[in-house]
């Protein structure tokens, strides 16, 4: 094996051994790139979360929409009268209101609810009832103070 002034050998089977050698990546390499591309692969999946689709606000913005159709038909409800031959009658807490022609609602006489539905789900606790002119027929709509809304027919709102 010849040398060289430099101290190497310039013969083609050891240069062959050496770049073989060298050729390919260490596991510490690869381990280190696929642990570099875990780390951006989730800071993309959070950052598309946090600047994407917020599904916390499309609930929110629906329920809202729902809310506001909701007092659509409310309001739609208030411009209607009762059928002829029905009255309607409202006991709040176990005591009969009466119940008066709508009159427009002013500065010094501000509308005054009667049955009250809070956002907590608490309701004042109420009866209105339906009876039909003429006939035995009655049905009542109950608000209890949990929440819940009860439709009676003529034997539940007799036993009451």
């Amino acid at each position: 094996m010849p040398t060289s002034v430099t101290g190497t050998s310039s013969s083609p089977r050891r240069g062959r051994a050496a770049a073989s050698r060298v050729s390919g990546f260490t596991l510490l390499e690869i381990l280190v790139v696929v642990v570099i591309i875990g780390i951006i692969t989730t800071m993309a999946v959070v950052s598309t979360r946090v600047l994407g689709g917020d599904h916390e606000m499309d609930q929110e913005t629906k329920r809202f929409v729902a809310v506001l159709s909701q007092a659509r038909e409310d309001a739609m409800l208030r411009a209607r009268s009762l059928p002829e031959g029905l009255e309607a009658g409202l006991w709040l807490e176990s005591r009969p209101v009466k119940l008066v022609a709508r009159v427009a609602p002013t500065e010094r006489t501000p509308p005054q609810p009667q049955v009250v539905l809070m956002a907590s789900g608490d309701v004042v606790p109420f009866e209105l009832r339906l009876e039909r002119a003429g006939t035995s027929e009655l049905r009542a709509v109950v608000g209890s103070t949990e929440g819940k809304f009860e439709v009676l027919s003529n034997d539940a709102v007799a036993r009451r």
